[in-house]
């Protein structure tokens, strides 16, 4: 199985656990790489060690930061949609695992 989720930590920074609604109407449920990746396990799914990801961007938990970021340097703007390995020090906006 190959499953993607946008990562709760950058779309929809202020909902700390599942039970809070997504920024996205659109979206009804947003996980953590570890949230999904504990669900999947849950229900019987082996997860493979290898994460996968598309648009990366630095992760600032404070939030000035990221908004200062943002303005300077406008990440997500015109990114790259290529699913790669994510590199160092960079989340990815959209994250894929894959189970059996």
């Amino acid at each position: 199985m190959i499953i993607s989720s946008p990562n709760r930590l950058i779309t929809s920074p202020r909902c700390k656990t599942l039970q809070h609604k997504p920024k996205n109407v659109f979206h009804t449920q947003e996980f953590t790489i570890p949230e999904l990746s504990s669900c999947l396990h849950e229900a019987g799914f082996k997860v493979d060690e290898t994460l996968y990801g598309q648009k990366y961007q630095r992760y600032f938990k404070n939030r000035l930061l990221k908004n200062i970021h943002r303005e300077l340097f406008k990440p997500g703007h015109k990114l790259d949609a290529e699913v790669t390995i994510p590199p160092k020090n960079k989340a990815p906006r959209y994250f894929i695992l894959t189970a059996s």
